[in-house]
């Protein structure tokens, strides 16, 4: 009679978890209410970005001071005590969080071009990086920068191009300066 109870309880606690319209039981009330945009590390504990569907970056995004749904890379530059101070920028125009993937610690790359020249010198080309995959998170209209020295160019014009070695997505902007 007890072993009949025990199982009779069992059948019914397995209907219940079944029934509970949950696909996934060990999932908390906070993660079932998201829309698929944030979801939880579970050796972490920490919100970890996902970023939404691709089609999501195209449509037109409504916020006062942002451009239509994309991303948009920059770059400025100063000239200090004979250096060439770069600023790669990626401004997130979009409604949605980004978190821009990458395969190493290496998130960008340039390539320095000379007007009569094909190639001058690349970024990934005089660094090594460590083969950890890293992450950079991205708020609707935040953005992203990343501060460059060069040094020991001749006087002539160039040209340099910056891209970021995100895994989906790889904001590119170029730019041409001189050296005096």
């Amino acid at each position: 009679m007890i072993k009949h109870l025990l199982l009779a309880a069992t059948i019914f606690t397995f209907f219940l978890c079944g029934c509970s319209g949950n696909a996934d039981p060990a999932k908390s009330d906070s993660e079932k209410k998201t829309a698929g945009h944030m979801t939880t590390a579970v050796n972490e504990g920490q919100p970890q970005n996902t970023p939404p569907e691709y089609q999501d970056f195209d449509k037109p995004v409504k916020k006062p001071g942002m451009a239509a749904g994309k991303m948009e890379p920059s770059i400025t530059y100063k000239e200090k005590n004979g250096q060439l101070i770069f600023t790669f920028t990626i401004k997130n125009q979009t409604a949605h969080l980004y978190n821009f993937r990458f395969e190493s610690s290496q998130q960008l790359d340039y390539v320095i071009k000379g007007k009569d020249s094909p190639f001058i010198k690349q970024y990934s080309k005089e660094h090594t990086f460590s083969k950890m995959p890293t992450s950079a998170p991205i708020k609707p209209g935040g953005t992203l920068s990343y501060d460059v020295t060069v040094t020991g160019l001749p006087k002539g014009d160039y040209t340099i191009t910056f891209i970021l070695t995100d895994k989906a997505l790889k904001p590119k902007a170029t730019l041409s300066f001189t050296v005096k």
